[in-house]
């Protein structure tokens, strides 16, 4: 690095021009290496750079290679030689030197604004979107598609074999996937049987959080979550994800204020008043359908809910004192969640939309969150 008293009018070479980043002969801070300058924030080597970017962005957890050997307590911080052989170690020891995962999104992040900007109006919006962007909108599209009309949907006969599986693209595995899980049951109504139907709302909760853990499972960032911090997002996340179904179907498809068949995922939903007879207080239930028919009339499209609705998945504003994600997870969520904001807001700007639009969807999901934690 610069050294006090370097003249910052020219360069080693005379030439002139602004001060060199970094001295000739400076160490990559991973590998040793011949470094190239400050990548994330790091004096490094093109290659640990590059190793890096490509580790965060696809989201990959690697196995250490080491892992019960005497070697393995020294491998990522002292035996530099040896991080070309793991994976796990080189990214512990690219973090260990100060790299961070945010940077990389933020760069990222900022060259799609850029990018948007310089092709407002031209075309169709995914035009500017990058090729994960354009995956994680594609899964997330096709998963509305399915979860809004899951009752309308038919349910796929028996398990895919391995085979099955290979010989299709991976929207068609998870939609056939998705269709896969079994719709409970509406109970007969009976008079002053209300654990029947106690049981009823459980199972149909327990397919809103089956049909969120199938999604996870298709996301590549959300391989490195844990099973703890997984089962959190999928509990509170598809409360808040189902109740942006109700809206989404509010204000897409919905009549009538008496037709909340539509909003079932069965098909058969209960009426607000048995809800209040099974125990759920009547501010929790009004304020619930007031808030799905807030958005009623507005002209969002599916595309539109279905990033409202992962946003809501991946809210990490959470006090409990059960959840405990690491720093490393709640970055990589909260990343996703951005992902998806980032992309709504790119498609309203291209579609001429006024930002309100975008205040409200916020606003919205703000609101289920205090439902689904109050």
């Amino acid at each position: 690095m610069r050294q006090d008293g370097l003249d910052s009018r020219s360069n080693d070479d005379g030439r002139k021009g602004p001060e060199p980043k970094i001295l000739p002969d400076e160490k990559c801070a991973v590998c040793g290496g011949k470094a190239t300058g400050f990548n994330y924030r790091v004096v490094s080597c093109n290659a640990c750079k590059a190793f890096f970017r490509r580790s965060v962005t696809s989201g990959k957890r690697y196995p250490c290679r080491f892992e019960g050997m005497p070697v393995r307590s020294t491998t990522a911080a002292d035996r530099a030689q040896l991080l070309s052989i793991c994976q796990h170690c080189r990214l512990a020891k690219c973090r260990q030197a100060g790299m961070r995962d945010e940077y990389v999104h933020n760069l990222r992040f900022g060259r799609i604004e850029r990018k948007s900007k310089k092709l407002l109006g031209n075309g169709n919006f995914r035009n500017v979107l990058d090729p994960g962007q354009t995956n994680l909108l594609d899964l997330f599209q096709s998963f509305w598609r399915i979860y809004r009309n899951f009752s309308n949907i038919a349910q796929s006969p028996g398990v895919l074999t391995p085979g099955q599986m290979r010989k299709m693209s991976q929207l068609d595995r998870f939609e056939a996937q998705l269709t896969q899980i079994e719709r409970p049951e509406v109970p007969a109504p009976t008079p002053g049987d209300k654990l029947s139907y106690i049981n009823y709302i459980k199972n149909v909760l327990t397919v809103h959080v089956k049909i969120a853990d199938k999604l996870l499972e298709f996301i590549p960032e959300f391989k490195t979550i844990s099973a703890e911090t997984r089962h959190y997002c999928m509990r509170f996340g598809s409360l808040e994800m189902s109740m942006a179904r109700g809206a989404c179907n509010r204000s897409l498809t919905i009549e009538s204020d008496d037709d909340t068949k539509k909003l079932s995922i069965t098909g058969k939903g209960l009426t607000t008043d048995h809800l209040k007879d099974l125990g759920m207080t009547s501010g929790l239930v009004d304020g619930m359908m007031e808030l799905t028919q807030s958005m009623r009339g507005y002209k969002g499209d599916e595309i539109e809910w279905a990033l409202v609705g992962g946003i809501c998945l991946f809210n990490m504003d959470r006090d409990s004192p059960a959840f405990k994600p690491t720093y490393e997870e709640k970055t990589q969520i909260e990343t996703i969640q951005e992902t998806l904001l980032l992309i709504l807001k790119i498609k309203l700007r291209h579609e001429g939309k006024p930002l309100k639009y975008l205040a409200s969807y916020i606003e919205f999901v703000t609101k289920t969150h205090s439902f689904a934690t109050g």
